[in-house]
């Protein structure tokens, strides 16, 4: 269940809604229908729009409180806080803690960490880590919002029809313990879920086509900790012009035990694009997964 977004605060600019195939800005909702294609580059349709939203976390949840600007996956945009956002995040009155420093346990690579998730996982130097309070979303069919916290990209920009780019990312997302029987499902439901918010049409009328690989344990925290991971090969209904063939999510769904007082499953996700020769090699993509634990 959505809720209500909060008033604005004064002089606040409100969320910028960016179209996903090109990154060009659109008028705000309600519109009466899509805009039409810019000149550059060729032309796509541009009827994918769908409102995603992003958002900087000062210690809680805020709807409208950052200018927003898009992030894209191949082909799969949302909205992440803009650089200002991130250099100069606007503290809460009494949710200031200082954070314990997180050092990678991958040698050279770099770590990862959120503001609302007690987990890190580390990455590749050559990737790009996001601040901690950053927050990518995608709006679900139903209406939910679907965000990603402790966010990394690799190759970030590649596309030169896009503002911003990237050919995988991942980062932390959970799901209700009580929305799903135990473990597996909670990985299955959540592949599914980002799947047809990610890659559908803009009404939702046209899903995507998935195919999801069975469930497996897979170790993490050092090895201390069986976790589930499941992946969800997706073909995009709307490709755009730096489009992969396909792209995987992969799930893997931490133990409830793994925080005590969680409500729900703290779940790692990695978005990547596939069937190109400069995506995330599954070795690399292993001892990523390898390295979630604990934060601090």
């Amino acid at each position: 269940m959505t809720e209500d977004r909060p008033p604005e605060p004064e002089g606040t600019e409100p969320p910028r809604f960016v179209d996903p195939l090109t990154g060009w800005p659109i008028p705000e909702e309600p519109r009466p229908e899509p805009l039409d294609t810019p000149d550059e580059p060729a032309a796509e349709p541009r009827n994918r729009l769908r409102r995603r939203i992003a958002l900087s976390l000062a210690g809680v949840l805020v709807l409208a409180m950052f200018v927003g600007v898009v992030v894209v996956i191949g082909d799969s945009p949302e909205f992440s806080t803009s650089a200002s956002d991130v250099e100069t995040p606007v503290p809460m009155p009494g949710t200031s803690r200082p954070r314990p420093e997180t050092l990678p346990v991958v040698a050279g690579w770099k770590p990862v960490v959120s503001d609302d998730h007690p987990f890190a996982f580390d990455v590749p130097p050559d990737w790009t880590v996001e601040n901690p309070g950053v927050i990518v979303g995608f709006e679900a069919p139903g209406g939910d919002l679907l965000s990603l916290h402790g966010v990394a990209r690799f190759k970030s920009n590649f596309c030169p029809y896009l503002d911003v780019s990237s050919r995988a990312q991942a980062g932390f997302t959970a799901i209700r313990a009580d929305e799903v029987n135990g473990i597996r499902e909670a990985a299955e439901e959540t592949v599914v879920r980002w799947a047809e918010a990610a890659y559908s049409s803009a009404d939702f009328a046209k899903q995507p086509r998935v195919t999801v690989t069975k469930a497996q344990p897979v170790q993490v925290f050092g090895g201390s900790v069986e976790a589930m991971e499941m992946t969800a090969t997706v073909r995009p209904v709307e490709p755009n012009a730096c489009s992969p063939p396909s792209v995987a999510l992969t799930a893997v769904v931490l133990p409830l035990n793994a925080d005590a007082d969680a409500m729900s499953y703290h779940v790692h996700l990695t978005l990547a694009d596939q069937e190109i020769g400069e995506g995330l090699q599954p070795d690399v993509a292993a001892e990523i997964i390898s390295s979630i634990r604990r934060a601090g």
